[in-house]
């Protein structure tokens, strides 16, 4: 059951939860915007660095310089440390603050 305390105080509080969400949310929203464009852009190099590699590495092996096997394995470690990258990079400013409130 509801007391006449609650019911009394439970409109300024929900007004004043109210009014923060609003301060918050265009801050919210420009946040979303540039984490938006870094996942993008991110993303978007991971299959960038693979075309890279691939494309190297089949000079390379056309020249002799490297084996099919081996472009294989350079292929995968680059895209592999690109994807790790890719996952690591949303997370990375909590990791940063949870490093300084250690310290």
């Amino acid at each position: 059951t509801r007391t006449i305390q609650i019911m009394a105080v439970e409109k300024y509080f929900e007004n004043n939860y109210t009014y923060s969400q609003k301060e918050v949310a265009d801050i919210q929203r420009k946040s979303v915007i540039v984490q938006a464009l870094i996942w993008s852009v991110s993303n978007g190099s991971i299959y960038l660095f693979g075309l890279v590699s691939f494309g190297f590495g089949a000079f390379f092996v056309y020249h002799g310089l490297l084996t099919g096997q081996a472009l294989y394995l350079v292929g995968m470690t680059v895209e592999f440390s690109s994807w790790a990258l890719s996952f690591a990079n949303t997370a990375f400013p909590d990791l940063v603050r949870a490093n300084a409130a250690a310290r």
